[in-house]
């Protein structure tokens, strides 16, 4: 089978499955798979219009905002992206127990919104990206490389400063707070 019929035929299933009715986080979750179909098709306004009718159908549930906000991102659509980031970023962890990916609740939409925060001018940047870094660990060597666009340089030029060694020869000191403090008293 050719993987375009059988991402056709999961949408079918899925449907299918929401006219059955039930059970809310699987009626959620076939709405989230057919949005996840429709990407997977490269069929964009449906991908989008299906995560909007999955966080319609249980709006506790942030994954599909962070699924847009990420995908949009990627796709330089910024301020989407943005806009799914403030929606989803309000949500708190669900109480669900079905399918949840944990991502979006422990700093997901922080993270995108650390890249977001440069693409839209937004003077924020530099606040949520040491946020991001205070609590969360995951991604953070991308967080760190970004900040050299939210921090500026000094812009002066710093003379070195050369001190008398004060150890013994056969010692180096290799940190730069090493310092001979002679006042004391």
């Amino acid at each position: 089978f050719p993987v375009t019929i059988l991402f056709e035929e999961s949408i079918s299933m899925y449907s299918r499955r929401i006219e059955a009715g039930g059970w809310d986080e699987e009626l959620w979750y076939s709405h989230y798979m057919i949005a996840d179909c429709y990407k997977n098709l490269n069929k964009i306004p449906e991908y989008e219009c299906w995560m909007l009718k999955a966080y319609e159908c249980r709006p506790s549930r942030a994954e599909s905002l962070y699924s847009l906000c990420e995908f949009f991102r990627l796709h330089s659509q910024h301020y989407k992206a943005y806009h799914y980031a403030l929606l989803g970023d309000k949500i708190p962890k669900t109480n669900d127990v079905l399918f949840v990916e944990s991502y979006p609740y422990n700093g997901g939409f922080l993270y995108e919104k650390t890249i977001l925060d440069y693409y839209i001018g937004n003077n924020n940047g530099l606040k949520n990206s040491i946020a991001y870094l205070l609590k969360y660990s995951k991604n953070s060597m991308g967080v760190i490389s970004n900040l050299k666009f939210y921090v500026k340089a000094i812009d002066c030029k710093i003379e070195p400063i050369t001190l008398d060694n004060p150890f013994s020869s056969e010692f180096t000191p290799s940190a730069i707070s090493v310092y001979e403090y002679r006042d004391w008293e």
